[in-house]
């Protein structure tokens, strides 16, 4: 799955620039708004099977492999995504960062029921 960055900043001379901070803001500040901006995404697809850990921790059903997998999946793609914000070391190549395929996509959940 992709997410998708929100904002438009403006037009370069020759391509349109995204991002979710602006160029007002120190690349600290917007360090620590795409890291925000990645931690809530990570939730917001996590979300919709925590009823899964919930039931587990009721009445013991097991959370299916797959779908305990691709949580971690998860997880741990939003930690590799916050490292690389991190790594920044200017706005730019934050912005290219968030615009590229290793930010923007996001491993698919599993297609088996829950």
């Amino acid at each position: 799955m992709k997410a998708t960055v929100k904002e438009i900043l403006g037009w370069d001379g020759s391509t349109w620039i995204y991002a979710p901070f602006t160029w007002a803001d120190d690349l600290a500040v917007a360090k620590s708004s795409m890291v925000t901006i990645t931690n809530t995404q990570a939730y917001d697809f996590l979300l919709p099977t925590d009823w899964l850990v919930i039931r587990k921790t009721e009445n013991n059903t097991p959370i299916p492999e797959d779908w305990n997998t691709w949580r971690q999946t998860i997880r741990d793609e939003a930690a590799v995504k916050v490292n690389a914000i991190n790594a920044c070391t200017s706005k730019e190549q934050l912005n290219t960062y968030c615009q590229s395929d290793s930010y923007l996509f996001w491993s698919d959940q599993p297609n088996t029921p829950t």
